[in-house]
């Protein structure tokens, strides 16, 4: 069996594929410490550390710096596997290195740009350029930012290469949940303090996530940790095993998230402007895109049918929409956005129509395709006859024992007292002394066991009484053989018992006393009697 520890490289010398859990740990792990920098660099920024009014860093660009760290080093590992698997020398490490610093420098150019000139210039426009190599040789106080941008960027590049070289253990995901919430605690408080709380929902969504992917990462690393560690490990696929669990934890994070957001809508009602204001262009822009391909479509068929409408309305209604007075046109509602003056009439109206369809369009579609993997769930279950899966869970018997274990908790302190009618006479003992003194000892203990709620039947045999009280008592088990056995030698056999039986008999009567603890046993019924007949 083989233990890995948390800082234990991820060899290729068997040239096994990483599985799809394994590529997204990582990943994963780090989005979690992101959202830690990033709340706290948000909290920072709410007490205008160092001046700053904002982070330093867009959230995005932290993803995206760490994100392509991270895929650059696993297509290097797999290319590496690849050539020795071919027998040819991999690379070199320097060669990877210049591979990902060149990647580095092109993914850095986006994060300048949003961190510190997208309200000034457009992406595409090279004057921001000139801009930043002016901040940077000035020494500007943006050059104070550039150097930390430039800083963050080394340190979430090296940090992806080096979380994908390792092996995630559950334990260290959740000591970096720890240390996360103490981090946002701080940014919290930090936060609280500023001038602006509670406008900027970028905290809670931050907490938001770093929650969902502490349990995606704790579920793929106890799975690791246990197809690593375990003799026989998971039985079956494990990208099966994977799917599974990604669905399973998916399901859970996706019904936090909807629940959580309820509730900040209900405390913060800002947060909804906010979002329909963030969402609006990307919607308006796809509307559009969708109406003018639609407008593109039915264009030449409005010219065809144009002139066949006009005939027909000026055939039905006595006139031409020509000469139709303005005021008594169609005007169509204004919509979320303005058009502009050179727009077509058609586009716009297409558009009018796309843009209320399209919702409708969209949850029609989800639902059809929610419904449609709901029948392949249950084909693929139908097609499964020799997998019978059966719950543990009894509440019948949970309910049987849990009667069992308050009763006889009740008997101990308070025991009932025998009806005179139910109340079996007790023989009288006859005998030798020696005789007397065994079934006097039996009589003894069939009292100790009705105390606790366990009596002797009417017609039940001494051997059928021993092993329904042995369904009680955790110890004592030989002690009641020998005081049953003995007894019944005595009773039913006619024979004297010896002096020594009768010693052993005390001695195992008080030994029992001493070592048997009674417990709750299975459902019995009461009958109080005792007799040793």
């Amino acid at each position: 069996m083989k233990t890995p520890s948390a800082t234990q490289e991820v060899t290729q010398e068997t040239g096994e594929p990483l599985s799809t859990g394994a590529q997204l740990l990582p990943l994963v792990f780090t989005v979690m410490e992101i959202c830690c920098i990033y709340a706290l660099f948000v909290g920072f920024s709410s007490v205008h550390v160092l001046g700053l009014h904002d982070p330093v860093m867009p959230f995005w660009g932290m993803l995206l710096l760490a994100g392509g760290a991270m895929w650059l080093s696993i297509l290097l590992e797999k290319r590496a596997a690849k050539m020795m698997e071919a027998g040819k020398e991999p690379p070199s490490v320097a060669a990877d290195a210049i591979w990902l610093f060149g990647l580095m420098i092109i993914l850095e150019i986006p994060v300048l740009w949003g961190g510190l000139y997208a309200g000034s210039f457009a992406v595409w426009d090279a004057r921001w350029f000139g801009a930043l190599a002016h901040d940077f040789l000035t020494a500007s106080p943006a050059f104070y930012r550039i150097c930390l941008i430039l800083m963050l960027s080394i340190y979430f590049g090296w940090r992806a290469v080096t979380l994908a070289r390792q092996t995630l253990e559950p334990g260290r995901v959740f000591l970096t949940f720890r240390i996360g919430i103490g981090v946002l605690a701080v940014a919290g408080i930090l936060r609280a303090m500023g001038q602006d709380m509670g406008n900027d929902p970028a905290l809670f969504l931050v907490v938001l996530l770093f929650i969902c992917c502490t349990v995606i990462a704790h579920a793929l690393a106890n799975a690791s940790f246990i197809r690593e560690t375990h003799a026989q490990g998971l039985f079956g696929s494990v990208e099966g095993q994977e799917r599974n669990i990604l669905s399973v934890v998916l399901a859970i994070c996706a019904v936090f998230a909807v629940v959580a957001l309820l509730a900040w809508l209900l405390i913060s009602p800002e947060l909804l402007g906010q979002i329909v204001s963030a969402v609006a262009p990307a919607y308006n822009a796809v509307v559009m895109v969708i109406a003018t391909v639609v407008g593109w479509i039915v264009t030449p068929f409005y010219y065809v049918l144009s002139p066949l409408l006009s005939w027909l309305a000026a055939h039905l209604f006595g006139a031409d929409l020509a000469d139709m007075p303005e005021q008594k046109r169609y005007k169509p509602p204004v919509g979320i956005f303005q058009p502009t003056k050179d727009a077509d009439p058609t586009t716009l109206a297409i558009g009018e129509i796309v843009r209320y369809a399209l919702p409708i369009i969209v949850l029609l579609a989800l639902a059809y395709g929610i419904a449609r993997m709901l029948r392949k769930r249950r084909s693929r279950v139908r097609q499964r006859p020799g997998e019978q899966r059966e719950s543990i869970w009894s509440w019948e018997l949970f309910t049987t024992q849990l009667r069992a274990f308050l009763r006889s908790f009740w008997l101990r302190f308070f025991p009932q007292k025998q009806d005179e009618k139910e109340q079996v006479p007790a023989a009288v003992i006859a005998g030798s002394p020696m005789a007397r003194t065994v079934r006097e000892i039996y009589r003894a203990l069939l009292q100790w066991a009705a105390l606790r709620g366990v009596t002797r039947k009417q017609g039940e045999t001494p051997y059928e009484f021993e092993r329904r009280l042995r369904a009680y008592i955790s110890q004592g088990e030989p002690e009641l053989k020998g005081l049953t056995e003995t007894y019944t030698q005595t009773r039913y056999s006619g024979s004297e018992p010896s002096q020594d039986v009768v010693v052993q008999t005390q001695q195992q009567w008080q030994a029992f006393q001493q070592q048997a603890r009674f417990g709750p046993g299975p459902e019995r019924k009461q009958n109080y009697g005792v007799a040793d007949s």
